[in-house]
């Protein structure tokens, strides 16, 4: 424990070595209690209370350095992002529903290496109103997945009305060895799914509500920087194995299609 710690306890400790022999001696039922007796009652006594003195700063101590360690750790993350922000090279911008995808479709075409796509709405995307853009973006992942010329996760959400859409997805899969096909399930995460296309495009999209509205409620960034950060928060996911894979680089899991799908 530090100096400063013990600093309380101590004075404690020896204001009740005077005080609690005084108080004992004042209470009848130890008055006839030996000089010795009554002394080693109060050294109990003083030693239970110290002991709880110490005990609880003991786990005052321990709560001051996880929160400052927290601190660090945030202090650390706004300074990364606020370098990140104010880089000539980086850019975030807000869009609509319509430039979304629009947006989505030429990283999805111009990408390089991989695609990694998080989707956590409730139903299937064609039950959500339907715009020319959006179902251009649609057309052209199936026929990306259908090339298989790019590696490409995805992450859906499983409910009742999602499970008809992810086994026909998991039956066009199978086979492809580029492409992975995971579900989440009875996992609570924020609506904001992330989409991320190669080292330095990521979409973070909002799925509360899904629709053509002319607000710009979804994000794009471009950065290496920022790229890195969602980077590891999807790879956590599935090494964490908070996702249930379903098919991984174009094999199947049988045992995860029989009891989900």
């Amino acid at each position: 424990m530090k100096k400063e710690y013990w600093s309380i306890p101590l004075l404690v400790t020896v204001i009740l070595t005077i005080v609690v022999p005084i108080v004992a001696a004042t209470v009848s039922a130890l008055e006839n209690l030996s000089r010795l007796a009554m002394f080693g009652f109060a050294l109990t006594v003083m030693l239970i209370i110290t002991s709880g003195f110490i005990l609880l700063y003991n786990i005052l101590e321990y709560k001051i350095k996880s929160v400052e360690k927290s601190n660090k750790k945030i202090t650390g993350s706004i300074t990364h992002l606020t370098n990140a922000m104010n880089s000539v090279d980086n850019y975030v911008y807000a869009v609509d529903k319509s430039k979304l995808y629009e947006i989505m479709s030429e990283f999805l075409l111009n990408t390089e290496s991989r695609v990694d796509l998080m989707y956590l709405g409730k139903k299937p995307p064609t039950e959500y109103p339907i715009f020319k853009e959006k179902t251009e973006y649609i057309d052209n992942l199936r026929n990306k997945i259908l090339i298989n010329d790019t590696q490409i996760r995805r992450i859906i959400l499983y409910t009742n009305e999602n499970k008809s859409w992810i086994k026909e997805l998991a039956d066009t899969y199978q086979n492809k060895d580029k492409i992975s096909l995971y579900i989440l399930n009875n996992v609570k995460l924020d609506t904001i799914s992330v989409q991320i296309f190669d080292k330095t495009k990521v979409i973070l999209m909002n799925l509360d509500n899904s629709d053509t509205s002319i607000h710009k409620r979804d994000v794009i960034v471009e950065s290496e920087e920022l790229n890195s950060i969602f980077e590891f928060y999807y790879g956590r996911i599935i090494k964490d194995k908070t996702v249930i894979p379903i098919i991984e680089n174009g094999r199947k899991n049988n045992d995860n299609y029989r009891e989900y799908l």
